[in-house]
């Protein structure tokens, strides 16, 4: 929770909250000087003035808040990856086989929104489809029992990890971001993360921001 507070982005929300407040406080004082300084026949126009201003304040720091919140959110995203398997010959039912424990261990995990695996146009070519809360939690996946038992390395002739970026507004995945491992991380975890390199393309960055 310290942690969280200390963030500057959630510390902008705070200056802005102050920025409002001291302006609402404003507003209000000079309300209160203008009913005692003008006529009775304007108070009308002077109330709806101050009113239509303080609401106009309001506005301004709702929208301002939550941009800074779905910046600070970013952080918890979705990462997701997208391998493409090539099998060695012979060895398609046993991959299979495996690829059933695998999905019904890992749609268990507490992290996990989507794991599957699909057969691929070209002969022994798989995909595995996964998404998971965060960086952070396909590293609990890869460094997982169920993930560390199979003998992999006698099954899969190649496989190809490329890490996709969901497009806004055409799924309800978050955009893929980086997280650093927790300074207590054990080897397993470090060589994972080192096999698993997640990179930002630039190109995705100037259509987020565009």
């Amino acid at each position: 929770v310290e942690d969280d507070l200390a963030d500057p982005r959630l510390a902008g929300i705070d200056r802005h909250h102050e920025a409002a407040f001291g302006l609402q406080v404003e507003v209000d004082r000079l309300h209160d000087l203008q009913l005692q300084s003008f006529e009775p026949r304007i108070l009308p126009e002077i109330l709806a003035t101050n009113l239509a201003l303080k609401n106009h304040i309001q506005r301004l720091y709702k929208r301002d808040e939550q941009r800074i919140v779905a910046e600070y959110q970013e952080v918890f995203e979705l990462e997701r990856d997208f391998p493409k398997i090539k099998i060695y010959e012979g060895k398609e039912a046993e991959f299979e086989d495996v690829a059933r424990m695998m999905y019904e261990a890992t749609n268990r995990e507490p992290g996990c929104r989507r794991y599957e695996y699909w057969r691929g146009a070209e002969p022994r070519s798989y995909y595995c489809l996964e998404s998971f809360d965060d960086y952070l939690a396909f590293m609990e996946h890869q460094t997982s029992d169920h993930h560390e038992a199979p003998d992999f390395g006698s099954l899969l002739e190649s496989i190809e990890l490329e890490w996709p970026d969901p497009l806004e507004g055409a799924t309800d995945l978050g955009p893929t971001m980086p997280q650093e491992l927790p300074d207590d991380a054990d080897e397993l975890t470090r060589s994972k993360q080192a096999g698993h390199p997640l990179v930002v393309q630039a190109w995705w960055q100037a259509l987020r921001n565009g």
